[in-house]
């Protein structure tokens, strides 16, 4: 059995039995060193029996001392030039031989007995490819290779052929689940956003607002110290109520059992400020024919800066849009305060919608002052007025015209020029079909 060998590597190797003739052979132009080797343990150990620097031709009797077949083979251990051409033939013996003279059943896969691609039937995966690593082996088209990269710190699921892959859930996402305990126990006692029912006793923050022309309270609800915010988001007519069961003060009303109303019209909203532990029940209808009254309330000790020139705000509330909605509607204002210690020359004015409608100038030393007004719809930006001033008893009336849109918010304040002190400002609102 001819090999050539160009480089350092294992050859085949035969079989030869007691008393047969092992004739091995090297030529052709090489630079290399040839051990052959013989092995009596099916190739698992091997031992030299020459080695060889050059061509040779050698007849070798296999001693009758060993005890069954030996292989033998030609190795290259070492590698510089050319061609080896070697040669391996076993001629068995006239009597008693037991060598083929052929190749073993064996193969070493780690020489050139093995060449090309091994098939899955005789061990090999049948593929030729070379490999990544870290992959999933899968079988595919009769061979076996690497399945495609999977994506680091993700879930694994199976994709449509079963085989693994990843998902889009990330490690991190999936270390979320680790709660600690039943998903079912966490989210038992969670409300759902739309629609919820609750039972016993439910507590609500100190600021309520409503945004829809219907919602209904089970029973009555308690606010403390808290401002509560009725509103229509539909353009449409609403009536709200807030009864007092125990005689809590509803905008200054001492009135125990009685429903103080507002309407809230047109996208509007109206505000009830609360001034102590009450309990309110909520009663909520449409229609145009349920009107009723409102305040809007500014609280204020403000002392304006010295100077003979500079005007200063003192007070100033914005009254909500569409409050007057018909003609003939109404606004209060009353506001009061009082003018500083000094003779000097000093000026207080109401504002209405950013119109001067009451000036009070005066050098009174240390005097209250007080405005009354009220101001009427005649149209969606007509409006007429009178005010009543008073400075320490002396009063004074004034009334006209204003432009002013009701469609829109309106400012109402009070300015003061030189040493000023306001100390409060109310405004009522009178709605038609009072």
């Amino acid at each position: 059995m001819s090999t050539s060998f160009t480089g350092t590597g294992n050859g085949p190797h035969v079989i030869a039995g007691s008393g047969d003739t092992l004739t091995y052979e090297l030529s052709g132009t090489w630079v290399a060193t040839m051990v052959l080797e013989k092995s009596t343990s099916g190739g698992l150990a091997w031992s030299t029996v020459a080695t060889k620097t050059s061509n040779t031709d050698i007849d070798f009797l296999v001693e009758t001392s060993d005890l069954g077949d030996a292989w033998y083979r030609w190795r290259c251990s070492a590698f510089t030039s050319g061609t080896v051409v070697s040669d391996l033939t076993v001629t068995a013996a006239s009597t008693g031989g037991s060598g083929s003279g052929s190749l073993g059943s064996d193969v070493d896969l780690a020489s050139a007995e093995v060449t090309g691609v091994l098939p899955v039937a005789n061990g090999g995966t049948a593929s030729s490819t070379a490999l990544n690593n870290n992959r999933v082996m899968v079988s595919s088209t009769d061979a076996i290779v690497e399945a495609t990269a999977i994506t680091a710190a993700r879930a694994l699921i199976s994709d449509a052929n079963g085989i693994p892959t990843h998902s889009a859930v990330t490690s991190t996402v999936l270390g979320y689940l680790d709660v600690g305990s039943s998903l079912t126990t966490l989210l038992g006692d969670k409300a759902p956003l739309a629609s919820p029912t609750f039972t016993g006793t439910v507590t609500l923050p100190n600021a309520v607002t409503v945004t829809s022309s219907a919602m209904t309270f089970g029973n009555t609800q308690r606010v403390t110290h808290g401002t509560v915010t009725v509103g229509n988001e539909n353009n449409e007519n609403a009536r709200y109520s807030i009864r007092c069961p125990t005689g809590g003060r509803v905008e200054g009303m001492e009135n125990s059992q009685q429903l103080f109303t507002i309407l809230a019209d047109s996208a509007n909203w109206g505000a009830f400020a609360l001034s102590r532990d009450w309990t309110m029940q909520w009663q909520m209808g449409k229609g145009t024919s349920h009107y009723g009254k409102g305040k809007v309330r500014g609280y204020s000790s403000i002392t304006a800066a010295s100077s003979a020139t500079t005007e200063l705000d003192l007070i100033s509330k914005t009254v909500q849009a569409n409050i007057l909605a018909n003609d003939g509607e109404c606004l209060t204002i009353t506001a009061f305060g009082t003018t500083g210690a000094n003779a000097n020359a000093k000026v207080v004015r109401l504002y209405v919608g950013g119109t001067a409608i009451g000036t009070i100038s005066t050098s009174a030393n240390a005097k209250v002052w007080k405005y009354f007004a009220q101001v009427f719809r005649t149209g969606a930006s007509a409006e007429k007025y009178v005010v009543e001033m008073n400075i320490d008893g002396t009063i004074t009336v004034v009334s006209g015209t204003l432009a002013v849109s009701t469609t829109a918010t309106i400012v109402v304040k009070i300015s003061g020029e030189e040493v000023i002190t306001a100390e409060a400002m109310t405004i009522d609102y009178d709605r038609a079909g009072n």
